[in-house]
């Protein structure tokens, strides 16, 4: 038998190298997949697994994840969206989507009889914060203060007065199982995209989910799971048209998206320079433009570049303005690691390039300052971002 200081390590733990693990001498009992060394003592050359070993993908800090999204070349993984809405008919069953069914888009074939031709849409664009406790009671008093303070709806069966579009950043799992599925006023009022967390590329964690009014016009829905990001982040993107003065509808994409975090900087600033970029091809990549609705850490300080010279590089326009005064801080003022008072949520705007397309954004408007909800709590540590988008 070896002294236990003399007993050769091996790769047989499930990450690879694992010192817990200690090799055994030759015996009849030792099972045929592990190695056997002779008797002397032998540290075996630990550059690679053994080849009985599965290596399993690294998440956040892991080096094979990091090597493989740091191809610039590698695109991001974009799948089609199915997009849902409740019916109590439809609630036949106790199984998790009861009620809840896939519909049919609106196409220029096959126009959809329930949407309608809307001349406006209000935006909604919030991080609600997936770390604290409570996520479900949170949620709740979010989702009643948006009915009734943001989209003024008394009850639960009352339309919102100007169609909305909700997006919200950092869902928990839960959030979207036990709050969003069954909350009255979304039953009663709006279509769902994604409707299981399993979308996710953190599914068992957080990710982003997009609510559209059952009238608003959608033709397209998408998810895009980032190829550069040790955080796992991604994007929901949704086609929606919209009417102007003079009768014709004018397409475009509102694009969800929670951007890298700055914990390894130098890395994590470079993924979300990538990011940003993949939401800027995809709102031109049939012509229409868009909006993007983002949560993400800012890029002063950097490679001795700015916020506003990145968005000008990209072609986009801060619907905010570059200022950085505390009327358009939305973090820093309810919690959260740091606490350092910033603007990482923003609307930007992508106009297509012919002149007379241009998307109209208004100033968004900070929302949820000071809300909380049983004893005093905060519902998140971010504020809000509320607009109105027209066309041209």
């Amino acid at each position: 038998m070896y002294p236990p200081y003399q007993r050769p390590l091996v790769w047989n733990g499930p990450y690879g190298f694992d010192p817990s693990y200690i090799a055994r001498p030759q015996s009849t009992s030792r099972p045929p997949e592990w190695p056997v060394y002779p008797s002397q003592t032998v540290i075996p050359d630990t550059t690679a697994p053994h080849p009985s070993v599965q290596r399993l993908p690294a998440f956040n800090r892991g080096t094979d994840y990091k090597e493989a999204t740091d191809d610039p070349s590698r695109p991001s993984d974009k799948k089609t969206l199915g997009v849902y809405r409740y019916r109590a008919a439809w609630d036949i069953d106790e199984s998790k989507h009861s009620g809840w069914k896939h519909i049919q888009l609106d196409s220029d074939e096959e126009p959809s009889r329930h949407m309608r031709e809307h001349p406006r849409v209000k935006l909604v664009s919030w991080n609600i914060d997936f770390e604290s406790n409570w996520p479900c009671d949170r949620a709740t008093a979010l989702i009643d203060y948006l009915q009734k303070v943001i989209c003024q709806c008394p009850e639960t069966t009352s339309r919102p007065r100007v169609p909305c579009v909700i997006m919200l950043q950092e869902v928990h799992s839960k959030v979207l199982r036990d709050v969003i599925h069954k909350h009255d006023w979304i039953r009663n009022n709006f279509m769902l995209t994604p409707i299981d967390h399993d979308k996710w590329p953190l599914s068992w964690m957080h990710g982003c989910i997009t609510l559209v009014e059952r009238t608003v016009c959608v033709r397209d829905a998408y998810t895009i799971n980032y190829a550069w990001s040790d955080q796992r982040r991604m994007a929901i993107g949704i086609e929606i048209g919209l009417w102007n003065a003079s009768g014709v509808r004018r397409n475009m994409i509102l694009l969800n998206t929670h951007l890298e975090d700055d914990i390894d900087e130098p890395v994590h600033h470079r993924h979300r320079k990538r990011q940003l970029n993949e939401c800027r091809l995809q709102l031109i990549r049939k012509g229409f433009g868009g909006v993007l609705c983002a949560s993400m850490s800012r890029f002063d300080g950097y490679d001795d570049l700015d916020d506003a010279y990145v968005y000008d590089k990209l072609g986009f326009v801060d619907a905010a303005g570059y200022e950085n005064d505390e009327k358009s801080d939305t973090w820093g003022y309810q919690g959260g690691r740091g606490a350092e008072k910033c603007r990482p949520d923003k609307m930007l705007v992508l106009s297509p390039p012919q002149r007379n397309r241009k998307l109209l954004l208004a100033r968004p408007k900070r929302i949820g300052v000071g809300l909380t909800f049983k004893d005093n709590r905060f519902v998140s540590d971010h504020f809000g971002l509320c607009a109105t988008l027209e066309v041209e």
